[in-house]
């Protein structure tokens, strides 16, 4: 990619450009650093192919070390999250801890963050410490996913042609992380604004981030997120709203890559059980569910204690190349989960899901999460996981002042 070789020199300046303003801003509040980081985490994934690897995954620890040094407990941690967290840990550390590989090491700890992510924003004050930037982090945030679309559509950069068709990027190299960035901002603005404006800028970068990089579980994510939202305003008005700027945005051009994913298959979409080559929606369900039962059938298939313990690290690619003849990853944490770290820790993943919806946190913005997590996997998606868990910490979101 041309343009990433250009930009590099420029992204380590301003790599370094951060790390010194993050001392400085240190030594004068951690509240405004934490805030920093959190509005940062949108643009390593919207332009990580010009950043150092895994940068994202560094921000993102960063803010959640953070948070333990510096956060406040706000209610009593319940036992069902002690208890939870302590099944999934455990079995997290006993398959990834032996340090194998350094893809290893790296699942492992995003494995425990996702873990300490939800205690933060279930027991501590993390929506107070933020409050204050919320709104500069959000704008950010926009700005990240707009642009990288932007950069896209225009021709001003070509990016990752994802599949060998649609879902181009900018200087992302995932869609399905911006797609998902975009979905989290989107959805906090829209409902957490209290007038129109701010409410459509939100739902704009929601629906363009789902429509332009042509990723699929992000239109499902869409449709759940807006369910969840018009549900709660109990009116016709935000429907309108978002069917007026869906159109607009199908008018614009901006549906090019969705046309295109929606319409040609992969070889991955191949992989219904009857070896169609079904493209759109269709190819999304068959090809995943041939995924998930091979993955399933390895995993049933092995001794006893494996199922309630787990097969291990990297068990769902060695069942899926037995099965298929490619090391397919498990494309859903409740697979990958189940088949790699047993039942008990499946549970106790559920239960962890069951918390965060109960602590307060904006529904729609956890939506989007959870349908990844469910669809495609989110855990592995640890910047835009981070960004999401610390933006949904709110007491109670607005509603639309009409």
């Amino acid at each position: 990619m041309g343009g990433a070789a250009v930009l590099a020199p420029v992204a380590a300046a301003i790599l370094v450009l951060a790390l010194v303003s993050g001392v400085i801003i240190a030594r004068s509040s951690t509240d405004l650093l934490a805030s920093a980081v959190v509005a940062a985490l949108p643009w390593t994934v919207a332009y990580d192919s010009v950043l150092p690897p895994q940068v994202g995954t560094v921000a993102a620890l960063a803010f959640l070390g953070l948070g333990m040094l510096t956060f406040e407990r706000r209610r009593r941690v319940s036992l069902a999250l002690v208890a939870a967290a302590m099944v999934f840990s455990v079995a997290a550390a006993y398959h990834f801890a032996g340090f194998d590989a350094t893809d290893d090491v790296v699942q492992l700890t995003k494995y425990l963050g996702f873990v300490v992510a939800i205690y933060l924003v279930t027991a501590t004050d993390v929506a107070r410490r933020i409050a204050p930037y919320r709104r500069a982090i959000l704008v950010s945030g926009a700005l990240a996913v707009l642009s990288a679309v932007g950069l896209s559509l225009t021709g001003t950069v070509v990016g990752v042609d994802y599949y060998g068709l649609g879902e181009a990027t900018g200087f992302a190299t995932s869609p399905h992380q911006l797609a998902l960035v975009g979905l989290l901002v989107g959805g906090a603005l829209a409902s957490r604004s209290i007038d129109w404006l701010q409410r459509s800028g939100g739902l704009l970068v929601a629906i363009v981030a789902a429509v332009a990089t042509g990723v699929r579980q992000a239109l499902v994510a869409a449709g759940a997120m807006v369910v969840a939202l018009v549900w709660r305003e109990r009116g016709i008005q935000v429907l309108g709203l978002i069917a007026a700027i869906t159109m607009l945005v199908l008018v614009s051009g901006t549906a090019s890559a969705l046309e295109t994913r929606l319409t040609t298959a992969t070889s991955q979409d191949a992989l219904d059980a009857g070896g169609a080559n079904v493209a759109g929606v269709q190819g999304l369900v068959e090809s995943r569910s041939t995924i998930w039962l091979a993955a399933l059938d390895g995993w049933r298939d092995s001794d006893g204690p494996t199922v309630w313990i787990g097969a291990g690290a990297n068990s769902v690619q060695e069942f899926e190349l037995e099965r298929l003849g490619v090391p397919f990853v498990a494309h859903s944490d409740a697979i990958e989960v189940i088949v790699q770290l047993g039942v008990l820790a499946s549970l106790a993943w559920a239960i962890l899901w069951a918390i965060l919806f109960r602590s307060g946190a904006d529904p729609v913005v956890l939506i989007p999460l959870l349908v990844f997590a469910v669809l495609n996997g989110v855990i592995g998606y640890f910047a835009p996981l981070v960004f999401g868990l610390a933006i949904a910490a709110h007491d109670r979101p607005a509603r639309l002042r009409t």
